[in-house]
């Protein structure tokens, strides 16, 4: 009976470890030195959290952008703190939500979002059209997309060029037309 308690208590400890891991990877007040140590954790739901957290250092996304679970990759992709040249990396992730999500990241390149701007998936180009760091030249081609939501996404950039928009004002989609004409770019 003892070694039964004792098998049971050693994993409650165990579990209420790694659940105050997992707190402190979610936690924004965690030090970015404990963010890192969390990012090697051998618990994946640990490192998905420091992935996910918005005050982990670029360092350590950098290191997590090559994690083998796709879980913490997409949150590296989703964070705000990864430096654009890990985002360049990410764009080739075989997992295309981890794509999705480094198409719609503010610090993605705007070369990176060019070649996303190409990508087969209409979410990935969704997020290019709406991404500030799209290239005007990138919006206009995606202007002409087949999908209205990628369209809509193009007539709501603000980086959008005037002429563009006049071309969108008349598109066949009411939600683009509109757009296209609330845009501060539409003359």
């Amino acid at each position: 009976m003892s070694q039964l308690f004792n098998l049971w208590h050693n994993n409650i400890e165990t579990t209420i470890g790694q659940m105050n891991k997992r707190e402190r990877a979610n936690n924004p007040n965690t030090p970015p030195e404990t963010l890192t140590i969390l990012a090697r954790d051998e618990d994946w739901n640990v490192r998905y959290g420091v992935a996910y957290n918005p005050t982990t250092p670029p360092e350590t996304l950098t290191i997590l952008a090559q994690d083998e679970y796709v879980k913490v990759r997409y949150y590296v992709a989703n964070n705000r703190n990864t430096p654009p040249e890990t985002l360049t990396i990410l764009s080739q992730d075989e997992d295309p939500r981890v794509c999705d999500k480094v198409a719609e990241n503010s610090n993605t390149l705007p070369e990176t979002l060019t070649i996303l701007s190409q990508n087969q998936r209409c979410l990935v180009r969704y997020g290019v059209s709406h991404n500030s760091n799209t290239p005007p030249e990138t919006l206009t081609i995606l202007a002409r997309d087949e999908n209205s939501a990628v369209r809509c996404g193009v007539a709501w950039n603000s980086k959008t060029p005037p002429e563009t928009l006049t071309i969108l004002a008349q598109d066949g989609d009411d939600d683009v037309r509109s757009l296209a004409m609330q845009n501060p770019n539409y003359k």
